[in-house]
């Protein structure tokens, strides 16, 4: 067998994923948080901790208790641009994204980037942001809502959206809780997550929404993984 030479080992190393501490400001924010550096390389895989803590100057750091909250994940090529335009989205309403751990009680969650995600990220100069999705107080609902598969519109039946909420407010279909991102009539929203079941007669819930940007930084895509 053939042996290399000019070598006598190679020495490999697993590198550690790296981990997001967030902050929800209930006074203000640590700067800290918003200069977490992500270094990725394209073509891995990766889970990533989160820790959302509460910034309260009176009580000190806590927890803040995700059970009545959704995350969003994205990069993008500067601070300012729109979402539709984010080289890569993640969210919690699905936790093959951001699994939030349970109990909710403790903050933390776990983001996935799989290889699908990762290979095709350009080499170029990117930023980061987390944002929390806080459902703060509840609104009136009524009726029932439809959903269906691949598509971001809920219709209502029975339902008087246009006096209950706004965009930005949260709607609390079997469990999960998304984004109403448009009001479209009494019997028509969208929202941001399209991966339903098609279903119909959907006990709902509506919640005033808070909406807070708790972490970001650079985001570094190293390089290709050679496979």
């Amino acid at each position: 067998m053939p042996v290399a030479t000019g070598i006598t080992g190679i020495l490999a190393t697993k590198p550690s994923d790296p981990e997001v501490f967030a902050v929800f400001p209930t006074i203000n924010a640590v700067t800290l948080v918003f200069d977490q550096e992500l270094r990725i390389r394209r073509g891995d895989t990766y889970e990533i901790p989160i820790q959302v803590q509460d910034d309260d100057q009176d009580r000190g750091p806590s927890a803040v208790d995700l059970s009545r909250a959704a995350l969003r994940f994205a990069v993008k090529q500067g601070n300012h641009l729109p979402d539709d335009l984010a080289m890569l989205t993640k969210r919690s309403w699905s936790p093959r994204e951001i699994e939030i751990v349970h109990p909710a009680s403790n903050g933390q969650a776990i983001l996935r980037l799989r290889r699908s995600d990762t290979r095709e990220l350009p080499l170029v100069p990117a930023v980061w942001d987390l944002e929390m999705l806080l459902a703060t107080e509840l609104l009136e609902s009524v009726g029932v809502v439809s959903t269906t598969a691949g598509s971001s519109t809920i219709t209502g039946t029975g339902t008087s959206f246009l006096s209950a909420v706004e965009p930005g407010d949260i709607i609390d279909v079997s469990g999960l809780l998304v984004l109403i991102t448009d009001v479209v009539s009494d019997t028509e929203i969208r929202v941001d997550w399209s991966a339903w079941a098609t279903d119909s007669g959907i006990e709902h819930r509506l919640y005033r929404g808070v909406i807070k940007t708790v972490a970001g930084g650079s985001f570094v895509v190293m390089g290709d993984t050679i496979r």
